[in-house]
């Protein structure tokens, strides 16, 4: 009985002794350490950038080394949740397609022919050689790539009626526009007449009769 009194004894000189080199020191530094986790050397244990707490922390028996460590992590979590999250801009705008080009402008061209070389006299059906003049009219009116008007006007010189003259202009005007719209049917094709109104030279002269009886053709088209 004797014995096992002893050795409960000497149980508990070796626990409070223990628990006095535990602290490493004084009863005041224990109580300081007491707040956080501690090693054996007494340095405060962390763990993710923050101290470890013991169960018996309090705001009173904090450290030094770890006092307002808890808010500089907090003020860090908040910053990295407010952070803005970078967007990337959006693509820009394709550029606007290239502006068609412009449609050439049709030429115009004006063709004389001789009444005289045309037609007898006094008539307004073509002779042989004013059909083979018109094939050749033809011929290079076809080099166009797109015709859009031909227009007709038959002239006549100053002998005879003035109501004659106009009338004669007019038919000659429409023989050749009716050779013109057989060759080029989807080709507008306008015929008129104007007499002896519009000389060119003086009809006092032969010369200058001849260059007034004749047909004048004007071209609208694109080269």
């Amino acid at each position: 009985m004797h014995i096992k009194l002893l050795s409960v004894a000497m149980a508990a000189a070796i626990l409070t002794g223990c628990g006095t080199l535990a602290g490493g020191g004084s009863n005041e530094t224990r109580e300081a350490t007491a707040s956080y986790v501690a090693s054996s050397s007494g340095s405060v244990v962390t763990a993710g950038g923050g101290c470890l707490h013991s169960s018996a922390f309090d705001d009173e028996s904090s450290i030094g080394s770890c006092e307002g460590e808890e808010e500089v992590m907090a003020a860090k979590s908040e910053k990295t949740e407010e952070a803005p999250v970078a967007v990337a801009p959006p693509p820009p705008p394709p550029p606007p397609p290239p502006a068609p080009a412009p449609a050439p402008a049709a030429e115009v061209e004006r063709v004389v022919l001789s009444g005289r070389a045309l037609f007898p006299y006094d008539s307004a059906q073509l002779t042989g050689q004013g059909n083979r003049e018109m094939t050749t009219l033809i011929e290079k009116l076809s080099s166009y790539s797109d015709i859009e008007l031909i227009d007709v006007v038959g002239h006549a010189d100053s002998r005879g009626a003035a109501e004659y003259n106009q009338g004669l202009s007019e038919r000659r005007a429409e023989t050749v526009k009716a050779t013109l719209q057989g060759a080029f049917p989807n080709v507008p094709v306008t015929a008129s007449g104007l007499g002896e109104t519009a000389p060119v030279a003086s009809n006092d002269t032969a010369e200058g009769r001849r260059l007034n009886r004749r047909v004048e053709i004007r071209v609208e088209a694109v080269n």
